[in-house]
């Protein structure tokens, strides 16, 4: 932009002034140079808004650029040869593409000149309904327009997080509204003090954060925007008690009966009685709470890694590591962000959790004395991913601090018994955090609703 509204200097190799370049302003003897950059970020929304791909930069019609630049310019001299000459050998903002055509630099600048245009003449609303009929495409732009509105003024941006997802919309929240949802986040998280939040904003935020949550459990919006709702509900905060508190964590009931165990010819019939498993991993949230209750020094904890020389008053010290540690090894974001499955823990780590979780669970008086947790072995895990000969017609699930029963369950006969997968049929990428679904790390737990077990339990494969 500095290239078009100001001076360009020319240098030697010894630093000497060797020329003095105007500016295009300067050039074409515009008074206001203003006007120069608005044609340019109208230019700009109307490309990126014909633009076929959604990717790359967009093509602008030559005829388009010259014809309002020479409707602005106060310079007898020029003509349109000479306009095209001064344009291409300025080659910055704009370049020549081929015969009659220019397109930007680079997609960013684009972007960014399409939202300064959406400032002026469409904000909120236009900018809102883009975002929400067509958010692959107008996405950057949008999260752009909010950030350049709310470095004036705040409420500038939590008017258009307003029109993103306004109070109004219907409470199944329908898809269109889940994209203005996430895009809220995002913009809330890039470019908001989201942690000091006025009064006035607070039921805004709230109303965020529920449709995120939302969009994680309908699974509608592609697998990698579920997980950027995730990523953005662990900064803003997630409501969800299941994964961030201990008192709140969900178990699913897993009904007595046989099941094959193994695969293919090798499968054999086990027959296991009734036990609840975890709906969700351990998350971080949940594992700080262990962590902060001195989870590290209490040796009651720890009676295997002692036996196996893993554990003294210091902390946990695996083979490899140079000092203990009292806590798990630290990974960066998003691996340690709250919502997500805590890593960075051995076996030693996972069993003296389940031992305090036991401890803690009876002190409060949430379990009666016949249950205890603990972690669960092959057999029970592979029979609450694919399922017994029997299936519950209804998942039944409760929180930790709920007490725990032999509930009454309907079976139904399962027509499937060697499931592949925690679903039925084939392998998809949507149900899973896997190679091929493209992540890359951890995930916010609840992602991925469509690859929920028999029982009710996630995030199984």
């Amino acid at each position: 932009l500095n290239r078009w509204e100001g001076r360009r200097v020319l240098k030697d190799e010894k630093g000497n002034i060797i020329d003095i370049l105007p500016s295009l302003t300067e050039w074409l003897k515009v008074p206001d140079r203003t006007k120069i950059r608005a044609l340019l970020e109208r230019l700009a929304f109307e490309a990126h808004q014909r633009q076929v791909r959604i990717s790359g930069t967009a093509d602008v019609p030559e005829d388009d650029l010259l014809l309002g630049l020479v409707r602005l310019q106060q310079n007898k001299d020029v003509n349109s040869q000479k306009l095209k000459e001064f344009l291409v050998n300025r080659a910055g903002l704009l370049v020549p593409r081929g015969q009659g055509v220019y397109t930007f630099s680079h997609r960013t600048m684009q972007e960014y000149l399409a939202a300064c245009h959406l400032t002026r003449t469409g904000y909120p609303g236009k900018v809102a309904h883009l975002a929400c009929h067509d958010p692959l495409r107008w996405r950057e732009v949008v999260l752009l327009a909010g950030a350049r509105a709310g470095s004036g003024a705040e409420f500038a941006l939590w008017a258009l997080v307003d029109s993103l997802s306004p109070e109004k919309a219907s409470e199944d929240c329908p898809v269109d509204r889940q994209w203005g949802a996430l895009l809220a986040g995002q913009m809330l998280v890039e470019s908001a003090n989201y942690q000091e939040v006025e009064e006035i904003n607070q039921p805004k935020l709230d109303r965020i954060r529920l449709r995120l949550v939302h969009i994680l459990r309908t699974g509608e919006p592609p697998a990698l925007e579920r997980v950027s709702a995730g990523t953005v509900l662990a900064c803003l905060g997630d409501p969800r008690p299941e994964l961030m508190t201990i008192e709140g964590m969900q178990f699913c009931f897993v009904q007595a009966g046989e099941f094959w165990y193994g695969a293919g010819e090798k499968a054999v019939l086990k027959d296991l009685p009734d036990f609840w498993l975890g709906q969700h991993p351990v998350s971080n949230a949940q594992f700080a709470v262990f962590v902060k209750d001195w989870g590290y020094g209490d040796p009651r904890w720890w009676k295997e890694a002692q036996k196996d020389h893993y554990w003294s008053k210091a902390g946990f010290r695996e083979g490899y590591a140079d000092e203990p540690r009292c806590g798990p090894f630290v990974f960066v974001e998003p691996f340690s962000l709250p919502n997500h499955p805590v890593v960075g823990v051995s076996w030693y780590e996972a069993l003296a959790f389940t031992l305090w979780l036991d401890e803690f669970a009876h002190r409060k008086g949430w379990i009666a004395e016949k249950w205890h947790i603990c972690l669960p072995d092959e057999q029970e895990w592979e029979k609450a991913a694919h399922g017994g000969l029997k299936l519950p017609s209804q998942v039944v699930r409760q929180s930790l601090c709920d007490g725990f029963d032999l509930p009454r369950v309907v079976t139904l006969a399962n027509h499937s018994p060697l499931r592949e997968y925690p679903w039925e049929g084939d392998f998809n990428p949507e149900y899973a955090n896997t190679g091929e679904t493209r992540i890359g790390s951890t995930s916010a737990l609840g992602c991925f609703p469509q690859g929920m077990g028999p029982y009710g339990c996630l995030d199984l494969s």
